[in-house]
């Protein structure tokens, strides 16, 4: 097998097991999951939601997931706490973390 076809073969992989793990999350009742990365403020406990891996329409009270099908095991549970919209524009969301 050429590097293309093992290439695209990987990358077909990884967009299959990305997809069931938003799929069961769904089924779990989350409503969104993004990168657990610089775009979570671990000190104030508040994310941007700039590029997550799905978004159900997020909202106060809602369950969320911060990391990536890559690890599951760093994969870390939380719910949303309240919204404040930024001066510029922009969301912050505030969490707090859950089992």
């Amino acid at each position: 097998m050429s590097f293309y076809a093992t290439l695209a073969e990987s990358i077909q992989d990884n967009r299959k097991l990305k997809s069931l793990w938003i799929e069961n999350l769904r089924h779990q009742g989350y409503k969104m999951a993004m990168p657990n990365d610089g775009w979570v403020d671990r000190e104030n406990l508040t994310i941007s939601l700039v590029y997550p891996h799905f978004n159900d329409g997020l909202n106060v009270g809602d369950k969320a997931v911060l990391g990536s099908h890559y690890e599951p095991k760093e994969v870390q549970y939380i719910k949303i706490t309240y919204m404040r919209k930024g001066l510029v524009g922009g969301v912050r969301w505030g969490f707090k973390y859950i089992d």
